[in-house]
């Protein structure tokens, strides 16, 4: 039967990697919809293997918020709407959709909740890490061959594919997905790893998600990304941050269960995030991921002889980042006009309103003038709730994947990177905040079985 929960989880997530890896090497249509729905196939497998009937009851309290506002959102956006397609494709689309990320990343987390177990169990430990290294290097083919084929359309004289078709954002967003989802897999098997280990065993594995970051970041500015190469290079830094925290004597024959035990020590606390002694060693852990991050993006540059001026980044030697600049030209232009309109409930369809059609605030603070400040509040509650229910039942018990203290570390981390992300950047439906809100936030009770 473990087996049987061995191929549904990584079948989840080797469906869900060929539909987002399809969907970026392909950026003039939709595809890669037959392995979305293998995917649902195998969380449904492996729901119905491993008996977990009882699971729709066992989500923690913060479902409560978050159900309130998605259902203050759609209803909202239904009746102002009056597009039904263009509702469809805000709440359910593959490009948009709030519920379809938000499913995506739950049966995402619910994959890596049972590969985590099956990484506890004696008889699936070792083949669990087998089959994870073998999803990796999948991925990482995934990525190169949809890099060498926007490589194949580039123009001469800037990094940049000769027609994105305006759909750069829609793959830029599905980058972000699938790097998310890799470096959560990748911390599942680490934290799963024996008390004595090598840890030459796992640089193939840090090593991957470093040439991952640099295949994505580079694909992103290829189809004309700012926000994939971004989100996806600030996402590796807090990967990486959170590796060094916790395994800080690097060496050849580590204790890791030592090093994980004394860098959490104690009760996990947020406060201790930001001014505690786990705060100041994660900024040192961050600084040292940084000094990697700078040194390899040079080694690539040097190696690759690519120009810094020929990307969109740097405003193709401009020095403008013109993603940025619109942004804050937005905000600054719209945000109070916007808000002013409806500040108590808000309208999802103000920028039309107020005669300024697309030109919405890019920030996660859309939620003010769009859903009011009813729905900030309800929003703002039920993230609240997400980060204290990450710290509040992180046990250190080995028993499952949302009591591990480790893990919940990570989890804080992911989502307030994201967070962070959405407010600089991006408008309230953007999907990887919702694939992250049920990848890492959502939690639900484990029972022993």
């Amino acid at each position: 039967m473990n087996f049987a929960k061995l191929t549904a989880a990584y079948g989840v997530l080797f469906c869900i990697t060929l539909f987002l890896s399809a969907n970026t090497k392909i950026l003039d249509s939709g595809s890669g919809y037959i392995p979305l729905g293998l995917s649902v196939l195998c969380a449904l497998f492996l729901f119905i293997v491993s008996s977990d009937i009882s699971l729709p009851r066992r989500f923690r309290k913060s479902i409560i918020p978050l159900a309130i506002f998605l259902a203050w959102f759609a209803l909202k956006y239904t009746f102002e709407s009056e597009n039904p397609y263009d509702t469809r494709q805000v709440l359910f689309g593959t490009t948009t959709g709030v519920f379809f990320a938000l499913i995506l990343g739950l049966i995402s987390a619910y994959s890596l909740s049972a590969i985590y177990k099956l990484r506890l169990a004696r008889q699936t430990h070792q083949p669990a890490f087998v089959v994870g290294m073998v999803y990796l290097a999948i991925v990482l083919l995934l990525g190169i061959d949809s890099l060498q084929a926007h490589l194949s359309g580039a123009r001469w004289d800037v990094f940049l594919i000769e027609d994105n078709k305006g759909y750069y954002q829609r793959a830029g967003n599905f980058i972000f997905i699938q790097f998310m989802l890799v470096t959560a897999t990748c911390i599942v098997l680490l934290i799963t790893s024996s008390n004595r280990v090598k840890l030459i065993k796992y640089f193939p594995l840090l090593g991957a998600i470093l040439a991952l970051a640099g295949i994505y970041g580079f694909m992103s500015q290829l189809i004309g990304s700012n926000s994939g190469l971004a989100t996806t290079v600030g996402f590796a830094l807090i990967f990486f941050a959170y590796f060094f925290l916790m395994y800080r004597n690097i060496g050849f024959g580590l204790d890791v269960g030592s090093e994980v035990r004394s860098a959490l020590r104690g009760e996990l606390k947020l406060s201790s995030l930001f001014v505690g002694k786990l705060g100041r060693k994660l900024m040192l852990s961050a600084l040292v991921a940084s000094g990697l991050f700078v040194a390899f993006g040079t080694l690539i540059f040097v190696l690759s002889d690519i120009d810094a001026g020929q990307l969109r980044i740097t405003g193709y030697g401009t020095g403008e980042v013109s993603s940025v600049d619109s942004r804050s030209r937005i905000f600054k232009n719209n945000f109070v006009s916007h808000f002013a309109f409806a500040p108590i409930f808000g309208h999802t369809q103000v920028d039309k309103l107020v005669g300024d059609h697309g030109s919405y605030v890019h920030s996660l603070l859309s939620i003010l003038p769009h859903l009011g400040i009813v729905g900030f509040l309800i929003f703002s509650v039920a993230v609240l709730m997400f980060f204290q229910e990450m710290v509040m039942h992180a046990n250190d018990s080995r028993r499952a994947l949302s009591h591990n203290k480790q893990y919940a570390l990570f989890r804080v981390l992911a989502l307030v990177i994201v967070l962070a992300c959405g407010v600089a950047s991006a408008y309230y439906i953007w999907p990887p905040l919702w694939y992250s809100i049920g990848l890492f936030g959502i939690s639900w009770r484990e029972v022993g079985r």
